[in-house]
């Protein structure tokens, strides 16, 4: 774990501590039961006094994001729930995602703009499901009749091709020949 300290900045450096062990927590890069640097050791490393290592430490134990283990350092403790907030979630995910890309060496100004491109399209109006097995037809064929009920009583599906309102879905009411239905999908570019 990479640790960072700004002394001019207004926020106090256990506060900084506190906030960089819990956001490695989050992101998985410290796991439940890995050891913390030694007091000692961090106040050493970068020119700190013990006692505001140790505050930090004791803020985290607090918070219930560390246990001290007597004569043994500081252990990160196993949280009993994923993340209590939908906030929390996102973050883990969010801090996964980037830990996941950094690891691809896009650059930071391609990736900004696919992030963009994928924020600024609508959301999938339409699901396909391509099976090219004819036995497993008639038993995708309630679903598909079920999701296209569904997807018709939305008033404003729209394409992702012409942004035009599409119609609702008309199937045949054959069995034998069900529509094709796949995951659903992110639109095409225009």
């Amino acid at each position: 774990m990479r640790l960072w300290f700004a002394s001019s900045s207004e926020v106090p450096v256990y506060r900084q501590l506190v906030t960089q062990v819990v956001l490695a927590i989050l992101s998985g890069e410290l796991r439940p039961g890995d050891r913390l640097p030694s007091t000692r050791e961090l106040a050493r490393r970068f020119g700190l006094h013990p006692n505001t290592i140790s505050a930090g430490y004791r803020q985290l134990e607090r918070e219930g994001w560390t246990e001290a283990r007597h004569g043994s350092g500081v252990y990160v403790r196993k949280q009993k729930d994923p993340a209590p907030t939908p906030e929390q979630i996102l973050d883990q995910r969010i801090a996964r995602f980037f830990r996941d890309l950094r690891s691809l060496q896009i650059p930071r100004a391609a990736l900004r703009r696919r992030l963009e491109e994928w924020l600024a399209s609508p959301p999938p109006d339409r699901l396909v499901l391509i099976d090219p097995d004819p036995e497993l037809r008639p038993s995708c064929w309630p679903s598909c009749m079920l999701l296209s009920r569904f997807l018709s009583q939305r008033p404003t599906l729209t394409t992702a091709r012409t942004r035009k309102p599409s119609p609702p879905p008309s199937f045949s009411a054959d069995p034998a020949k069900p529509p094709p239905c796949a995951p659903p999908c992110r639109p095409a570019r225009s």
